[in-house]
């Protein structure tokens, strides 16, 4: 199975629009990943999202140090939910974007065999 975690998102109570691009990418996102394992975070004024995600860490109060650091409390936060699920590979984005390629994180797999690819959370072993 597949795990996405998308975060890197604070919406204010006067930020409609916001809400309504996470809105609308978290319907694409679910649409375009049927069967994969989706972690969402974010701050601010919750979205409703809770059927296009399996699991969510959505902070009420915005973190402002978060912002503009790129928001690596939550983000981690999703990773450790990642890791706790048993997955070992996780593809992380913003969630108020969408991509056009279905099942994504298969296709990026395949096309990285035989490269390295690190993040936060790497483990590199030497």
């Amino acid at each position: 199975m597949q795990c996405i975690l998308l975060s890197h998102v604070f919406i204010r109570d006067n930020e409609q629009e916001k809400l309504q691009a996470v809105e609308f990418a978290l319907r694409h996102w679910r649409e375009h990943n049927p069967e994969a394992y989706i972690i969402v975070t974010g701050h601010g004024l919750r979205p409703n999202i809770d059927n296009f995600c399996n699991h969510m860490v959505w902070n009420k109060d915005i973190i402002e140090k978060e912002i503009h650091k790129g928001h690596p409390y939550l983000v981690s936060k999703g990773l450790e939910i990642a890791e706790a699920k048993g997955f070992s590979n996780v593809l992380k984005s913003r969630c108020d974007t969408i991509h056009t390629k279905k099942n994504i994180l298969k296709s990026i797999i395949a096309e990285a065999i035989g490269k390295s690819v690190l993040n936060q959370k790497t483990v590199v072993l030497r």
